[in-house]
């Protein structure tokens, strides 16, 4: 992904708004309009997690499209994303920093770059918890950030990765080491409304 022309916030501001885009590592990435079967499961998981978030008070949970600002050069645009009341603060027109979940229900057309470049994006910026929803196969991989290697020491920890917390797949509930208490099947993640 590799261009000559490296993109930031000011050149995604200058887009038509109806176009979805994201930048990542300055490269500009045009994003299709999300499908019946997507909007969906992102339907879905909002409800759920709404649900949970707001009957104990723990923050926000936020549908796409909302722009989420990494940095000039890394604007993206996740599924769902929940951000922890204390963390309010990078809540504005745009979210100004990294949440604390971000979810990606996953389409055939970009499985990879969710698979590989938006996870090492994400542990980068800080996403506590990644969401992977993948309607085909009817799973969700939960993977929550953990900091240092073994060999690394205290505050010479600078090693950040995704460690798997659980991949979910049908028929089976879905937890989250984030959002403590939240449990919801895959049946009711993938339900469709007829």
């Amino acid at each position: 992904m590799n261009s000559t022309i490296r993109f930031t916030y000011h050149d995604y501001l200058l887009l038509p708004e109806e176009k979805r885009a994201e930048i990542i590592g300055g490269d500009l990435i045009m994003e299709p309009t999300p499908g019946y079967g997507h909007q969906v499961v992102v339907k879905n998981l909002v409800k759920l997690l709404d649900r949970h978030v707001g009957l104990l008070k723990l923050g926000v949970v936020i549908p796409s499209p909302i722009d989420v600002i990494l940095s000039e050069e890394d604007v993206v645009l996740p599924d769902v994303i929940f951000i922890a009341r204390e963390r309010y603060h990078i809540i504005r027109k745009k979210i100004h920093a990294a949440p604390d979940l971000a979810v990606e229900v996953i389409s055939t057309c970009h499985a990879a770059r969710d698979r590989e470049l938006k996870m090492k994006l994400y542990a980068r910026y800080g996403v506590k918890e990644y969401w992977m929803v993948d309607p085909d196969t009817g799973t969700v991989e939960v993977y929550s950030l953990r900091r240092g290697l073994p060999w690394e020491a205290g505050a010479r920890a600078k090693t950040v990765y995704y460690e798997v917390h659980g991949i979910f797949g049908p028929h089976s509930t879905v937890t989250s080491r984030l959002l403590k208490g939240f449990e919801a099947t895959t049946d009711e993640i993938f339900a469709k409304p007829f």
